[in-house]
């Protein structure tokens, strides 16, 4: 019913209600006036219609019958209107429902966007069970993951799932099995990535059916996950093809500037460990491994003879050099990489004290991945000099002048992080020398 309806009965009771006023105002007043008479003795004059019975008759059952219809119209009109009010309450009811289904989409698409975390998963299967009140809930494909709120249950519950599953399979639409009575109840909705069956949600009840806004609901949670892996592997696509292409690149900065490719690779693991330690995820490691593979792709558009390092320069050709951050800055531009990216590259040559070039900022106004490059760069370029004019130092040794330039040409904290990685790194390879002349088990470093 909608609201044109709904004002359209409550005007008809206005006006039975109005009519019934007057109608009772009116034997009211008449009892009013007998009453009076005949409690005073007052000899009234008899009114002309009581000289003709019959008509007196047919006026008194008009009368009744007047009473009746009003009574039947309010009848009537009294249960259209418990017909709209329940109306209106299942419609508030769908609409309840409706919130709550698209308020936990929303939170599971949250929870979707980190899909490319290991937990990911695991969290969106334990937000479904609490919210449909389940008792285990699974994503059942090639590596399936099963959440059981009582772990005595497991295999119960992953025998009903996986049956499930495949009746999910079989027909390729959502399928409730349970039984009332006490019975367990199982639903489970297929999930297609580019059109092709991928994987099964399921939820399962020790006892209770799933209603059917459960199956409505888990269903929008489906349609959720299926967008965020079709996502995922989109992202991983990409990667893989800006994996590719930032390879070629520094092979062919390589070509112009001696070791260039392992160097800037060395660069970008150190950088993606410490931008771990400050807790960057997803796209902003990618960012910031992708600017420090190209943080100087603007040496290709540098004459040769500005890259000679046998070659002393003059003002204005070390004035040309140091204009190299901002030529690979238009070039990854050009290239449509993210602004981060862009800017980490047009000032990882930047020092804390304003010293840097080509720009000669400060402190937090340079970007905070290009500070971590200039650490891990310097770094390497210590232990590896790319210039045969320079004798390579230790670890140890490039660490120290690393921490003894802390605060001064850079970010102290970048620093701290820094040489924790380091050290992390040379304890992990300690154990695996450590380990393999007696054990064959292979020491991963993280």
């Amino acid at each position: 019913m909608d609201q044109q309806d709904l004002r359209g009965l409550l005007r008809r009771d206005v006006q039975l209600n109005a009519l019934s006023s007057v109608i009772t105002i009116a034997l009211l007043g008449m009892v009013i006036v007998l009453a009076y008479a005949v409690l005073t003795g007052l000899d009234m004059a008899q009114p002309l219609i009581l000289d003709y019975p019959l008509v007196t008759l047919g006026a008194i059952g008009l009368l009744l019958a007047v009473i009746a219809y009003m009574a039947e119209q309010h009848r009537n009109l009294r249960g259209e209107l418990i017909d709209a009010h329940t109306s209106l309450e299942k419609a508030r009811d769908d609409v309840v429902a409706s919130y709550e289904r698209l308020a936990f989409a929303h939170e599971v698409a949250a929870i979707a966007g980190m899909l490319e975390h290991g937990n990911a998963v695991d969290q969106v299967l334990r937000a479904s069970l609490e919210h449909y009140d389940a008792d285990a809930a699974a994503l059942v494909s090639d590596e399936s993951n099963i959440i059981v709120r009582d772990p005595r249950d497991t295999h119960q519950a992953n025998s009903a799932m996986v049956q499930a599953s495949l009746a999910a399979v079989r027909t390729g639409e959502p399928v409730s099995v349970g039984q009332s009575g006490g019975e367990s109840a199982s639903l489970s909705i297929p999930l297609r990535i580019r059109g092709r069956l991928s994987a099964v949600l399921c939820l399962w009840r020790q006892s209770g059916r799933f209603a059917d806004e459960h199956v409505d609901g888990l269903g929008l949670i489906g349609r959720v996950l299926e967008l965020a892996m079709e996502n995922r592997m989109l992202l991983a696509e990409t990667r893989e093809q800006l994996g590719g292409t930032l390879r070629t690149l520094s092979h062919l900065i390589d070509k112009r500037v001696p070791k260039y490719a392992d160097h800037a690779t060395r660069v970008a693991a150190h950088a993606v460990s410490v931008g771990m330690r400050f807790g960057l995820t997803g796209g902003d490691l990618v960012d910031l491994r992708a600017a420090s593979i190209l943080m100087d792709v603007g040496m290709l558009d540098l004459p040769d003879h500005l890259l000679d390092p046998h070659r002393l320069l003059s003002e204005e050709e070390w004035k040309a050099l140091a204009s190299h951050p901002d030529l690979g800055a238009e070039f990854v531009a050009k290239a449509n990489l993210p602004h981060t990216v862009q800017e980490a590259v047009r000032y990882h040559h930047e020092s804390m004290n304003g010293s840097g070039f080509p720009h000669r900022i400060a402190g937090t106004q340079i970007p905070f991945a290009a500070r971590i490059i200039a650490a891990c760069d310097a770094y390497e370029s210590l232990i590896r000099p790319r210039s045969e004019s320079r004798e390579p130092i230790t670890p140890d040794a490039a660490a120290r002048e690393i921490a003894a330039q802390a605060g001064y040409l850079y970010d102290a904290e970048v620093v701290r992080a820094l040489l924790k990685t380091l050290a992390d790194e040379r304890g992990c390879a300690q154990a695996a020398r450590a380990t393999a002349p007696e054990n064959t088990a292979k020491v991963v470093c993280v």
